[in-house]
């Protein structure tokens, strides 16, 4: 054989590592992370002197339904977050799905206790975070050209914005009832939003991704059902796609999602008609209802006062507070820091835009979108003039977050967690975005450095202020619950004219939190 016929082995490119330095960065930046929301959670750090409001009903709610088979607490217990009926009947109004963390302790620990609402919380917050950052750490990967030239400084960027200047940090802060369905629909909205990404990035096929997403928002339905409107959307939308292409596969995912989201909707009629005997009965009202908010029923609040008024005459929810709410949840500067005069202007401006009669109520602390999350906000600006953005599947994913955040903008309450409620309209837009950034930064330095000095500019601004209202929601927290003791709960039943043995049966509470397992 000539020495022509020879081909000398032609050097082959190197094997991306299975786990690269980038990716060691992430987990470790997203372990102090987790560690710093579970010290704050565990009042280790910012400790309150009270227990958050209700911060115990989940656990009084799981041992009513699987250990003693009713639905109804005690007003001693509910206070003022429950919805009564005639009877003096008390129902939770909040949603079922946080109760998967007390299923699961059930076996194990003798409720209630004074420690799992902050584990809930916790746990719900970092299965959200780590959602989000696996759909942006996707993003980065497709916009470098694979996750093996995602280099260190851009990973333990995206790390820190994710752990440090986004909602889970934020609602690793609280503890009240009313924010564990806020944080359980965050982490579940964020599974719908990681596997869409998954699917525009070509990581699994919508008809496999489907049923998952409709698992997703099913029980979304059973924390928010407003916002699970949105995602019911959205998987309707992307049903209805995968039909026209007529596909037998596309036909069974899209049968079996819409078959899920049924179940779970009928789930939740008929657990409303179970506590508020009928199944269109969300809630309480504020008027003559036959369920009633709390305040109402037992006359701590006035069907006079101007949020029972607009309650009545507006409803929950109205698309004519769409526009100057959405002003209050953009643009508010941060308070505690010196703009009250800006905050001052901003709430009188906004008072002029609403009808005569509505009323909104503000909470503390006040900031806006764009001073919480600048970063996040102007990846989401770049997203939204991508192509990708605007075609299927991403585009029911859009059109989605879009409804569910005029339910927001039209709600009669402004407080923090409800930003949380509008992170998914900036960070699907955002996703696409920060692929746009990247493909841009790895074929131009110039633009690479410009992007990087942005990025970490306004990264660093949204840690400080996220870090600062984190801090500012503990200590803002007051004892809400302290007030109303069993004392005086006897004195509201007998003014509605309960018999004392009945006035017993709705002051009594449950029983004590126990704290031991």
């Amino acid at each position: 054989m000539s020495s022509s016929a020879i081909v000398s082995p032609q050097p082959s490119a190197p094997a991306t590592p299975r786990w690269s330095a980038a990716q060691t960065v992430a987990f470790a930046i997203a372990l102090v992370g987790a560690t710093l929301m579970a010290a704050i959670a565990s009042g280790s750090i910012y400790p309150v002197p009270h227990p958050f409001i209700g911060a115990h009903l989940y656990d009084m709610y799981a041992h009513a339904l699987f250990v003693e088979g009713h639905w109804n607490l005690p007003m001693c217990d509910l206070k003022l977050e429950g919805h009564f009926t005639a009877d003096g009947n008390g129902y939770l109004y909040c949603g079922l799905t946080p109760l998967l963390t007390q299923l699961f302790f059930l076996p194990f620990v003798e409720l209630p206790t004074p420690w799992i609402s902050a584990f809930s919380m916790w746990f719900w917050a970092v299965l959200g975070n780590a959602a989000y950052h696996r759909a942006f750490w996707l993003a980065l990967a497709q916009g470098a050209g694979g996750a093996g030239r995602i280099n260190g400084w851009a990973s333990a960027l995206l790390a820190c914005a994710v752990w440090f200047a986004a909602p889970g940090m934020v609602m690793s802060a609280t503890g009240a009832v009313f924010d564990e369905p806020v944080i359980a629909t965050y982490a579940l909205t964020a599974g719908v939003l990681l596997l869409i990404t998954m699917v525009c990035f070509g990581r699994i096929a919508l008809s496999r991704a489907i049923v998952p997403m409709a698992v997703l928002a099913g029980l979304t339905v059973h924390a928010l059902p407003h916002l699970a409107v949105g995602l019911y959307l959205a998987i309707s939308l992307m049903a209805a796609w995968l039909v026209l292409r007529r596909g037998q596969r596309q036909w069974r995912g899209a049968i079996l999602a819409m078959t899920i989201l049924g179940l779970f909707g009928a789930g939740l009629l008929g657990s409303n008609a179970v506590r508020f005997g009928n199944p269109m009965t969300m809630h309480g009202g504020f008027a003559h209802e036959k369920v009633q908010y709390a305040s109402i029923f037992w006359g701590t609040e006035s069907r006079e006062a101007p949020r029972a008024i607009a309650f009545t005459r507006f409803g929950q929810f109205n698309a004519s507070r769409i526009v100057p709410n959405a002003m209050i949840y953009v643009a508010t500067p941060p308070s505690n820091m010196g703009f009250d005069n800006v905050i001052e202007t901003l709430d009188a401006l906004h008072t002029s835009m609403l009808k005569p009669g509505d009323a909104i109520t503000y909470a503390q602390p006040r900031i806006g979108l764009l001073f919480l999350w600048p970063g996040w906000v102007l990846l989401m600006m770049v997203g939204l003039f991508q192509r990708q953005t605007w075609q299927m599947p991403a585009a029911a994913g859009m059109a989605g977050v879009t409804v569910a955040s005029m339910f927001m903008f039209g709600y009669m309450t402004i407080t923090l967690r409800y930003h949380v409620d509008l992170w998914p309209l900036i960070a699907l837009p955002a996703i696409f975005g920060l692929a746009a950034v990247a493909r841009q930064s790895s074929t131009d330095e110039r633009r690479n450095r410009s992007w990087r000095s942005v990025l970490l500019l306004l990264a660093t601004l949204g840690m400080f202020v996220t870090i600062n209202k984190t801090a500012h929601t503990r200590a803002v927290f007051l004892d809400a619950e302290g007030q109303l003791t069993r004392e005086f709960c006897m004195n509201l039943a007998e003014r509605k004219g309960f018999a004392p043995a009945r006035r017993a049966e709705i002051c009594d509470p449950v029983s004590n939190l126990k704290g031991r397992t």
